[in-house]
């Protein structure tokens, strides 16, 4: 059997007989190998630079199957569904107005300010929000520019902006934002409910709303330098400077992104890593085997590989016999459900319904999904959760 191992440059023979390994070095990126009288023919494509070169401090290097990170640009919306990759780089580049805290419930459910002096001002009506931007912070290399309100009412327009095509964020967040519709139209070269005053950054509404924070805390609003271009789709691969802990200083689509650490970050949050080395490494196995092999740190998937009855979760789920525990199921914002027909049939009898709930074997549902058991709506880290067991967890409970 012959294995291309894709960005590592290897091919690997491996005996059918004695399973005995044999590898060659090909030095680019290789793509295929076919095999024919004895010969074995490898298609290589030129490799990615090595971009952790010149890199003097620890590496976080992660692995990925595909390139989930993209889009880069914040202002753009991924149409393809993939949020959470995106997320965590968006939470180790972005300083926005207002954070929510890498705590646990319930100070991670709670707003913070990060740009923001403090929570901002609002009018008697109820429609305008005043941030005071706080000083210190400023835009990673090459840019260097400090952050001001002026930057983030940029960031704002841009993310508004028409000219950034269908998949624009912005007015899925702040479609109420008056004169909005104006500015949009080219009639207006700034939106009128967006006004800056020195440090301070105003925001008027159309009608009082009581998730504004909520909204201005969404990545789609991590500022960016004055003058970042506005392109359709955004800026594909080419790093936008950013104001968080990290910068990401590059993004060869398809095979690995770096970030570095923010030279110019005005904040407290942790910059434990030189680096963080996103790796797209193909199939989540051979990830698998990189991190048991010590040349990669992390990986995170859906994957059979990683299924919490694998060899490894048997082998690294839990602590003792010398072995360290390194496999770690994280509770994701989010509920797999079965919905039964109330309004007629059997389920519109509130007993028939209880009797259902303590008669489902909950645990086979949730291995069928690879999912946490839970007997309710709201997954843990959200406003609500009752860590209280209502229904049978462990098995059902016939009588």
């Amino acid at each position: 059997l012959w294995v291309a191992e894709g960005i590592s440059g290897k091919v690997t023979r491996i005996d059918p007989k004695s399973d005995a390994t044999s590898s060659f070095v090909t030095g680019g990126l290789v793509l295929y190998v076919g095999v024919r009288d004895g010969l074995a023919a490898v298609a290589v494509d030129e490799g990615p630079p090595d971009l952790t070169k010149g890199v003097k401090g620890p590496i976080l290097r992660v692995q990925m199957p595909t390139d989930n990170l993209k889009p880069t640009d914040p202002a753009i919306d991924d149409p393809g569904g993939v949020p959470l990759w995106r997320a965590q780089l968006a939470y180790a580049t972005c300083a926005n107005l207002l954070n929510y805290p890498d705590k646990p419930a319930p100070a991670g459910w709670r707003l913070v300010p990060e740009l923001a002096a403090a929570q901002p001002s609002v009018s008697m009506d109820g429609r305008t929000y005043t941030f005071r931007i706080r000083r210190g912070y400023r835009f990673s290399p090459p840019s260097n520019e400090p952050v001001t309100a002026e930057s983030v009412r940029y960031t704002i327009e841009r993310a508004l902006s028409p000219e950034l095509g269908p998949n624009a964020a912005g007015m899925r967040y702040l479609p109420d934002v008056v004169g909005v519709k104006a500015f949009r139209s080219g009639r207006t070269a700034h939106v009128p409910g967006i006004v800056v005053r020195g440090n301070r950054l105003s925001i008027t509404l159309a009608k009082p709303s009581a998730n504004l924070l909520s909204r201005i805390a969404v990545p789609a609003f991590c500022p960016v330098p004055i003058g970042t271009p506005i392109v359709p789709n955004g800026l594909p691969e080419e790093p936008i400077p950013s104001a968080g802990p990290y910068y990401l200083t590059a993004h060869i689509g398809g095979n690995q992104a770096l970030l570095r650490r923010n030279p110019n970050y005005g904040g407290t949050r942790p910059q434990r890593f030189e680096a963080i080395l996103y790796t797209m490494a193909g199939p989540t196995p051979a990830a698998v085997d990189r991190v048991e092999r010590g040349t990669a740190d992390y990986v995170a998937q859906w994957d059979p590989a990683l299924a919490p009855r694998s060899p490894v979760a048997r082998r690294y789920g839990r602590s003792g016999d010398g072995d360290e525990r390194r496999y770690l199921r994280t509770p994701l914002l989010g509920t797999d459900y079965l919905v039964f027909n109330s309004r007629s049939g059997l389920f519109t009898d509130r007993q028939i319904r209880r009797a259902a709930s303590y008669a489902l074997d909950r645990p086979a549902l949730a291995a069928a999904f690879q999912d946490l058991v839970t007997d309710q709506a709201l997954p843990p880290g959200i406003p609500g959760f009752r860590d209280a067991e209502l229904y049978p967890l462990t098995r059902p409970d016939l009588r």
